[in-house]
C-alpha cells in the first residue's frame, strides 16, 4: 500500500514540476515577445537587418534557424518558430510586391 501511494506522489510532483517549469516558459516568452514589440519601435532598422539574417538562414535550413533563434535569445521552442515563421512570412510578402 506504501508503494501505490509514492508512485502516485511521485506522478504528482512530476506533474507539478511541468506545471511550474512551463509557467516559466511562457512567461518568459510572453516577456521576450514584449521586448520584440519595444524594439521594432525604438531600432526598426537593426531589427529590420536582424530578420533580414533570420530569413536569409531560414530560407535555406528552417529548422536550423529556428534553433539558433532560441539558443541565442533562450525561448521556447514553439515561440522561436512562430517568430522564424512571421519572418519567413513577412519576407515572402515583401518579395512578392
Amino acid at each position: 500500500m506504501a508503494f501505490d501511494n509514492s508512485d502516485f506522489l511521485l506522478i504528482v510532483v512530476i506533474a507539478l514540476c511541468i506545471y511550474v517549469v512551463s509557467n516559466e516558459w511562457q512567461k518568459l516568452d510572453d516577456k521576450h515577445l514584449e521586448l520584440r514589440d519595444k524594439r521594432k519601435c525604438s531600432e526598426p532598422d537593426l531589427l529590420k537587418e536582424e530578420d533580414q539574417l533570420i530569413y536569409q538562414k531560414a530560407l535555406t535550413n528552417k529548422n536550423r534557424a529556428i534553433v539558433d533563434y532560441r539558443n541565442k535569445y533562450h525561448i521556447s521552442l514553439s515561440c522561436a518558430q512562430e517568430i522564424v515563421e512571421s519572418i519567413l512570412t513577412a519576407g515572402t510578402k515583401a518579395q512578392s510586391k
